[in-house]
C-alpha cells in the first residue's frame, strides 16, 4: 500500500500479488450483486459499498490490472479542499430526524454491517448487528427494537423466513420490520411483499435513506406508546 498527498488530493493505492481479476470481468467489479463466488457465499456488494463510501466523501476509486494481482486506487479531497457547502450538506444529512432508537440490522455482508452500525451510531442510535437469519431472529425475539432492517438474501435462514417467523411469533415486533432487497422485480419477491404487506428498502440503499426509515419507524412506535 502506498499513499500520496498533492494538489489538494490524497491518493491511496492498494495492490496485491494474487491471481488478479480476468480482463473480461474488470468492467463489472463495482457492479452491485455481481460475484464469482458460489451461491450463499457472497453477495457481490463489497466493492460496490466501498465505491459508494468513497464517492459519498467526494472521491473516486479505480481498478487496474497489476502484474501479478490487482490494484485499487482511492482518491479523496484533502480536508482543506472540501467545499464548505458540502460539509454543511453532510451535517444536515447526519442530523437524526427522530429520538435515538434501538436498531437491529440483519445482513451477512460484514462491510455493510460495519458501515451501517457506524453511521447510525453517529446519529445516536444503538445498533445491534446480526450476521445470519438465525442470529437475527433470535435477537429480534429476545430484544425490544424500535426498527429492524433485514436483508432478503441470507445464507441458511433467509430474510423472508425471518420475516414470516416474526409475523407468526411476534406480530407486534414485525410492525417495526423493513426488508432490504435488490430483487424487487422477481415474482417470488413480489408475492412475498403482496402476501405479508411488509415494507422494503431497495439495495444498494443510501445511508440517509436508511436513517429516514429508522426515524419513521421510531416515530410510529412513539405514537403507539402515546396512544396507549
Amino acid at each position: 500500500m502506498s499513499s500520496l498527498a498533492q494538489d489538494g488530493e490524497i491518493r491511496v493505492c492498494v495492490a496485491d500479488n494474487g491471481p488478479g481479476i480476468p480482463p473480461r470481468l474488470s468492467g463489472r467489479v463495482f457492479e452491485p450483486f455481481f460475484t464469482t463466488k458460489p451461491r450463499d457465499q457472497g453477495t457481490g456488494l463489497g466493492l460496490n459499498i466501498c465505491r459508494r463510501i468513497v464517492e459519498d466523501h467526494g472521491g473516486a476509486i479505480e481498478f487496474e490490472h497489476a502484474e501479478p494481482g490487482a490494484r485499487f486506487t482511492v482518491t479523496l479531497p484533502a480536508p482543506a479542499a472540501v467545499p464548505q457547502a458540502s460539509a454543511a450538506s453532510r451535517d444536515e444529512g447526519d442530523a437524526p430526524a427522530a429520538p435515538p432508537s434501538r436498531v437491529l440490522f440483519i445482513d451477512d455482508e460484514p462491510a455493510l454491517c460495519t458501515l451501517v452500525s457506524e453511521y447510525l451510531g453517529r446519529l445516536g442510535h444503538e445498533v445491534t448487528v446480526a450476521g445470519s437469519g438465525e442470529e437475527g431472529l433470535e435477537a429480534a425475539l429476545a430484544g425490544d427494537f424500535d426498527a429492524i432492517i433485514c436483508d432478503m438474501r441470507l445464507p441458511g435462514m433467509s430474510g423472508d423466513e425471518v420475516s414470516e417467523a416474526l409475523l407468526q411469533q411476534r406480530p407486534e415486533t414485525a410492525r417495526r420490520l423493513i426488508v432490504a432487497t435488490g430483487d424487487i422485480l422477481s415474482p417470488r419477491t413480489q408475492e412475498f411483499f403482496d402476501r405479508t404487506g411488509l415494507p422494503h428498502i431497495h439495495k444498494p440503499f443510501k445511508l440517509d435513506e436508511l436513517a429516514a426509515i429508522v426515524a419513521d419507524l421510531t416515530a410510529a412506535r412513539e405514537a403507539e406508546r402515546s396512544a396507549d
